[in-house]
């Protein structure tokens, strides 16, 4: 299945699950809309620049996203888009900010160490604290 032309209606969401997305699979981050936006949210850990994309791993921090509802069948194509089986990412269990618990994908094959953190926790305000005074380009 293609992820990219992946589209979820039709399919069944009684059996469903809750995933925090705080990336590219955010409303915005590149990637086309999926699931039922439950709303913003926020979990606590850190953010991590990896310029295409961002790496979340637990922490003292807050990160900034969106709680989704997805079917659970949906779970195995996006271990896949997130690189689970080749270990840049884990899917694990999260309590969100308004008390939800949820799937996020946490960051394991990429040490962090030298990677920019994210101060902010926002990936979409990334650039607003740049310490490289790098700023971001229009498209």
């Amino acid at each position: 299945m293609n992820f990219y032309k992946f589209t979820w209606k039709g399919i069944n969401m009684r059996d469903s699950t809750l995933l925090f997305v705080y990336g590219t699979l955010r409303r915005g981050g590149g990637i086309a809309s999926f699931g039922r936006v439950i709303g913003p949210d926020k979990i606590e850990g850190e953010l991590y620049d990896l310029n295409a994309f961002p790496g979340f791993i637990q922490g003292e921090g807050k990160v900034v996203g969106e709680l989704v509802e997805i079917p659970t069948e949906m779970l195995s194509l996006l271990d896949r888009y997130e690189g689970v089986e080749g270990g840049l990412y884990r899917r694990i269990r999260v309590m969100t900010e308004s008390g939800q618990e949820a799937w996020v994908y946490e960051l394991t094959g990429v040490p962090v160490q030298g990677l920019q953190k994210i101060e902010s926790g926002d990936w979409f305000k990334r650039w607003e604290s740049s310490p490289s005074g790098l700023e971001k380009t229009q498209d």
